[in-house]
């Protein structure tokens, strides 16, 4: 079962920490079971309207990371998933992401069905880390989840890049792109 942590904003719950349930691709108003709930570093930072400092991203992951980019997002095109996958490889950690590129136009412009699926296969990642056999020598299968190679300039160029990932539907930007071959 998936943990998720997230603080709400002090001046909306008065810093009493808030957990967010992720969507359920075929219920989205489940609820989970196992929740947990963090209280901010600094909570008066969370309270301010001034620009804060951007978080850095400088390729060091600590846990598992799955990401959706939109192949034709020009906010944050897709060569930032190309050079985060260059710098999470030059620090050896290249075994901690995963990415996965999606026919969209839009930043952020996923469909419910992909991120539920992508949320699911990151909790089975993290959970088959955390399950039995942790003991020294012990033998357990990590359930890594399959993504895109974002770096093969020829497989990036291929027709059907990013129909493994992304739905069906041809609604919003996806029309701009030519239909994905059946599955």
């Amino acid at each position: 079962m998936a943990v998720t942590r997230q603080a709400t904003r002090p001046r909306t719950r008065a810093a009493h920490p808030r957990v967010v349930e992720p969507l359920h691709p075929h219920d989205p108003g489940r609820r989970q079971r196992h929740r947990a709930a963090v209280t901010p570093a600094d909570p008066a930072s969370r309270a301010t309207r001034a620009l804060i400092s951007v978080p850095r991203i400088a390729g060091r992951p600590k846990a598992p990371v799955l990401s959706l980019h939109g192949l034709g997002d020009l906010f944050v095109p897709f060569s930032m998933e190309q050079a985060y996958a260059r710098d999470v490889a030059r620090h050896g950690r290249g075994h901690l992401l995963v990415q996965r590129a999606i026919r969209t136009v839009n930043h952020c412009e996923f469909s419910r069905a992909e991120v539920g699926t992508a949320w699911n296969a990151l909790a089975r990642w993290v959970e088959s880390r955390r399950g039995p056999g942790k003991g020294h020598g012990s033998k357990r299968h990590v359930k890594v989840p399959v993504g895109d190679d974002v770096l093969d300039p020829a497989v990036v160029a291929t027709e059907t890049y990013g129909c493994r990932f992304s739905g069906r539907a041809r609604t919003g930007t996806r029309a701009l792109f030519a239909a994905c071959p059946s599955r």
